[in-house]
């Protein structure tokens, strides 16, 4: 559930990269597309290879991928650098029937990216963005049969962006950013039994966001506001057995400011102290809230790293998931994939280890109180109510990593989710839900090109479910084994690379929820596909 935090670093990076060659994929700024984890077309590890130097040219990238369940798609991208300026055009496409009935997507992704240099310590760019997705019942529940056989969504997106970058001093960055954006959908089909809803959604936003960036040496400092108006008109059709419909429009305003300090003491030991506010005026849920972050840093030795951190946040209806405000505090993410308006606080302390040349391993822990709104239908005739939910999470991370010669490495994770709520929200259908999972992997990298991983999954997974939409419940669990494959050759002279992948390897069935629906990583099918990259 990093998205958010994903796009976000990824949108920094641009506001503040020198002109270059490095094509803008569509994917890559896109948030929420559902697709199991390496299966989708284009890879953002092969721009790891680049030139050193930069040069006035033209240049393409195109990939394709295609596998099982007809998985098909396949991404362009044309880019330019010229003199002061550079372009980058680029198309996205991927289609999947699934693995049930009605699990099939389809997305199509446009997008547009220039930049331009106005004088050395000034630069622009500019983004035009179109996303058109049309799918099906995509969540597989714990209950593989447990699903929307009619269920249909579709979801048109339209977006301008501009951004700007100014050196005050060589230590003394602003930067700025301003998007509008429109989206329109459909959601029909939810049903059980005579009970169904269908809602048309269209919703107009203008978000803008200005920060500045402060390097002294051994103080630096990020300071920045932003505000986001949202124009939402909502028609809801509920047939209870005969059709009911209402209209509702409603606007949002959501202002924040925040400032973050890093500061280097003696002992290898950096301070994080920041401070945000929020004013948020929402339908769902009013805030005025002030948000403390504390964190820290301490490198006793060469080969340690300890961190710690507390912080409160509140989740903003970002455009596009994007943001400028800093995604972190101390090594720890801040800005997880949570309902609109949530409040949460998140504690959490982490280590890192090299115990050798060859060793080297981790832990780190998360726990999160979670202040969850949402927006109760209990029939025909009663109006929406809103409400509010306490959720925890507690989340915890072990790694160990051995490479025993130059071509191989070999590592074991461990991983650990335990999320808790009152009530019933969204598509995870569970109240209670402990999730264990051990990855025990292998990778070889041959000097010719080759590389491969192979990666066995075993989850323990137990929870308390929903099995009525009377809020009937059952304690139920699964343990099973998953094992992936992915395999690669790096075409000579960059020119691109040639990819297998299997996931589920040995077609294991399997009871699972995925708790980060956004990137699914396993599913109760076997899934094989191929794919090309080719750069030019």
């Amino acid at each position: 559930r990093h998205e958010i935090a994903r796009v976000s670093e990824l949108l920094q990076s641009q506001l503040l990269q020198p002109l270059n060659t490095n094509p803008v994929q569509p994917q890559l700024a896109e948030s929420n597309l559902g697709i199991l984890q390496g299966s989708g077309p284009g890879q953002a590890t092969f721009n790891e290879y680049n030139s050193l130097f930069l040069r006035n040219r033209f240049a393409l990238q195109a990939s394709g991928v295609a596998g099982s369940n007809d998985i098909l798609g396949d991404e362009l991208v044309q880019s330019t650098v010229w003199n002061k300026f550079s372009y980058s055009l680029g198309q996205y496409y991927y289609r999947n029937d699934g693995i049930r009935e009605n699990n099939d997507q389809q997305r199509r992704l446009y997008n547009g990216y220039v930049q331009g240099m106005i004088l050395p310590k000034t630069s622009w760019m500019g983004e035009l963005r179109y996303r058109n997705d049309d799918f099906g019942n995509l969540p597989i529940l714990f209950d593989p049969t447990d699903y929307y056989p009619n269920s249909r969504q579709s979801e048109e997106r339209k977006s301008a962006r501009i951004g700007l970058r100014h050196d005050l001093e060589p230590n003394s960055t602003l930067l700025g950013t301003a998007i509008i954006g429109d989206s329109e959908g459909i959601a029909t089909g939810f049903d059980e039994g005579d009970f169904s809803v269908d809602i048309a959604n269209q919703t107009d936003r203008v978000m803008g966001e200005l920060l500045h960036i402060f390097n002294c040496g051994q103080f630096r400092l990020q300071s920045g506001a932003g505000y986001i108006y949202s124009d939402t008109s909502d028609t809801v059709t509920i047939t209870f057995p005969f059709d009911s419909a209402s209209e509702e429009n409603f606007t949002s305003r959501h202002a924040n400011i925040y400032s973050y300090a890093q500061i280097d003491l003696p002992h290898q030991v950096t301070f994080t102290l920041g401070l945000s506010g929020d004013l948020l005026d929402s339908e769902v849920k009013d805030r005025e809230q002030l948000n403390p972050k504390i964190g820290l840093t301490w490198q006793p030795t060469n080969s340690t790293l300890i961190r710690g951190a507390v912080f409160s946040t509140v989740q903003r209806d970002l455009l596009y998931a994007q943001t400028v405000e800093p995604t972190h505090v101390a090594g720890f993410n801040q800005l997880f994939d949570d309902f609109d308006s949530t409040s949460a606080w998140t504690y959490g302390i982490g280590i890192n280890q090299n115990f050798s040349k060859k060793w080297f391993g981790g832990a780190q822990f998360y726990h999160r109180d979670l202040n969850v709104p949402f927006t109760e239908i209990l029939g025909p005739e009663s109006p929406p109510v809103q409400s509010e939910d306490d959720w925890q999470e507690d989340i915890a991370s072990v790694y160990l990593y051995w490479a025993p010669i130059s071509w191989t490495s070999i590592g074991l994770e461990y991983y650990f989710e335990k999320f808790t709520q009152d009530e019933f929200i969204g598509t995870q259908e569970a109240f209670d839900l402990t999730s264990h999972r051990f990855t025990p992997q292998v990778s070889f990298f041959l000097p010719a090109g080759f590389s491969a991983r192979l990666q066995a999954h075993y989850i323990d997974q137990t929870g308390e479910f929903e099995i009525s939409p009377f809020g009937d419940t059952a304690k139920d669990g699964d343990q099973f084994w998953v094992v992936d494959l992915a395999i690669r050759y790096r075409l000579p002279k960059r020119y691109g690379i040639l990819s297998l992948g299997v996931k589920n390897l040995f077609n294991e069935e399997f009871n699972y929820v995925d708790t980060d629906p956004a990137n699914p990583r396993f599913l109760p099918e076997q899934q094989v596909f191929v794919g090309l990259t080719l750069n030019l």
